[in-house]
């Protein structure tokens, strides 16, 4: 049996995807580069890593490196989408 096709473009595909990703600052300066970053990210400011029932954490907030955002959480069909057209 053939594989199964879809009548959408892999654009069209991508910007019905909803999964949320999580981009590094680093990537949002390349897709910022290349004009190809999403309006519509939130900006992570800060991380606590903890573990349950352990001692000690770590928090990093953007602040203390002088950032706007450690990095920025945006839907997956909205990063796609624009690669698309480059």
């Amino acid at each position: 049996m053939p594989p199964a096709t879809s009548c959408y473009s892999p654009s069209e595909q991508a910007s019905q995807d909803a999964r949320s990703i999580a981009l590094s600052y680093g990537s949002k300066q390349i897709l910022q580069a290349i004009q190809a970053w999403p309006i519509k990210a939130t900006a992570i400011t800060q991380i606590h890593v903890s573990r349950r029932a352990h001692f000690g954490r770590s928090l990093i907030k953007a602040a203390d490196y002088q950032l706007a955002a450690l990095g920025y959480v945006a839907r997956y069909g909205d990063i796609v989408a624009p690669l698309h057209k480059l």
